[in-house]
């Protein structure tokens, strides 16, 4: 293939990426928020967020009110 990476694997890279920063943006401390997980450094829970998203917030609103 001459060196060229496929668009398959760009696409796993990016999904890789991805995942390990999610991954290091979500804690779970069994002294915090009842051993929920939880944004770093914030007591602010990830199911939280996914349910105001589900509500219809949006991102750029959720980044606003818990930057």
């Amino acid at each position: 293939m001459g060196g060229k990476e496929s668009t398959i694997e760009r696409a796993a890279r990016l999904e890789e990426s991805i995942i390990t920063d999610e991954q290091e943006r979500i804690t779970f401390d069994p002294e915090q928020c009842g051993g929920r997980p939880c944004i770093r450094g914030m007591r602010i829970r990830v199911t939280d967020i996914l349910e105001m998203l589900v509500g219809g917030a949006s991102r750029a609103k959720l980044l606003k009110d818990y930057p």
